[in-house]
């Protein structure tokens, strides 16, 4: 699908206006919460092939060179464990220390050789130089969007992971969760302000060496950033080239995946639309990097030369177009009707062209006719996966 065939948060909006003509304040805003529930909700209604993910990491070693002090009430260094003959990894603070078969979560690396325990965490008085510890990660960040985890395979192997409910899994802190063999997953949310929002997959065993470790997941859709679409001023771009410069604006902060849309040519003072509107982009891409306040890095090249051109700058909607774009659109529609206090017939008609377009963008969403028969299949990979639930070669009588 061509990037300028692509619908934004605006037109989702601009569409939901037009057709019933909402003005005012108050209605305006009803039309922009109904868009932005519609979307936030797209998951709730059925499990869309279109947003299914994979998801690779590569969990960390454990790390044990040299030896340790802790130093409880230090003054400048409370709680703070200093390193030997080593250095600290990267992740450190993201990992749990292990010392006298007790395990701290590490709340900040500090530098090279001084990491950081919590006042909740941590032994409760100083730890002589020269000890030893096992340092080790266990929660490992999963992205933003993720929501159902279907499948979680380890490399080692391969093998796919179980799930667990988290309290199932013993706490960090107790001395059970040492490195192994990883054979559980859970996903829990992160704590600390470091990380708000996010959630991680906690392995347990926490793993014992370096693997890779895959995630089939559903996404919610990308989350909205703009309020409103960008206009101010109008944009440079060579041809072929992928940096697009502002004149006469700033760019806004956090726009990486936003969606950015030209005009043909100066001579052009309207801005540029989706396919729907009056003016048409000439050409469209989507951001890769905010380099400063007047420059961007697109990910695709510009067909030709732009210069003074107008723009828009939106959110794209993350929707397969001719399976999903109706029915968002209805479903916005409906939403909107409810919320303003239309009749209930209105109301009415409108749930039901939203289930209608609901049923047909599930159908389109089908990439699968046939099942899978997976006892027909002899790949290694397979076996190892699905394991006793492959049925045993048939051995025909004699």
């Amino acid at each position: 699908m061509a990037l300028d065939d692509l619908y934004t948060r605006g037109d989702l909006v601009e569409f939901v206006t037009d057709r019933y003509q909402a003005q005012g304040d108050r209605n305006i805003r009803f039309v922009r919460m109904a868009c932005r529930d519609a979307y936030r909700d797209i998951p709730k209604f059925h499990t869309w092939k279109y947003l299914r993910r994979d998801f690779t990491f590569l969990t960390n070693e454990p790390y044990d060179t040299g030896t340790i002090a802790f130093d409880f009430t230090g003054g400048t260094y409370e709680r703070q464990i200093t390193l030997t003959t080593g250095t600290w990894p990267t992740w450190a603070a993201s990992g749990v220390i292990r010392i006298d078969d007790t395990n701290y979560p590490v709340a900040t690396r500090e530098s090279n050789s001084v990491i950081t325990l919590g006042a909740d965490a941590n032994p409760g008085a100083d730890v002589a130089a020269s000890t030893a510890y096992q340092l080790f990660q266990q929660d490992y960040l999963i992205p933003r969007n993720a929501g159902t985890i279907w499948r979680v395979t380890s490399a080692s192997g391969p093998r796919e992971l179980l799930p667990i409910d988290p309290s199932a899994q013993p706490a960090t802190a107790a001395g059970i969760a040492t490195p192994g063999l990883s054979q559980w997953y859970s996903a829990l949310g992160t704590a600390g302000i470091r990380n708000l929002g996010r959630r991680a997959m906690r392995l347990f065993p926490p793993p014992n060496d370096a693997k890779v470790v895959a995630m089939s997941y559903d996404a919610y859709p990308r989350p909205w950033v703009m309020s409103t679409p960008y206009t101010l001023g109008t944009v440079a771009i060579s041809s072929g080239g992928t940096t697009l410069t502002l004149t006469s604006g700033t760019w806004p902060t956090g726009i990486e995946g936003c969606l950015v849309r030209l005009s043909a040519d100066s001579a052009i003072q309207a801005l540029p639309t989706g396919p729907d509107g009056d003016f048409p982009a000439a050409f469209a891409s989507v951001v890769r990097s905010r380099t400063s306040d007047t420059v961007i890095e697109l990910w695709t090249a510009a067909d030709k030369a732009y210069s003074g051109v107008t723009f828009t700058l939106d959110d794209p909607l993350e929707i397969e177009t001719s399976a999903m774009w109706p029915w968002i659109k209805a479903e916005a529609c409906a939403r909107y009707l409810e919320m303003s206090g239309a009749s209930g017939e209105s109301v009415g008609k409108a749930r039901f062209e939203a289930r209608e377009r609901l049923a047909y963008a599930r159908e389109a969403d089908r990439t699968t006719t046939e099942p899978v028969d997976i006892y027909g299949l002899a790949d290694p990979i397979l076996s190892t996966i699905y394991g006793s639930y492959l049925a045993p070669t048939y051995t025909p009588p004699v």
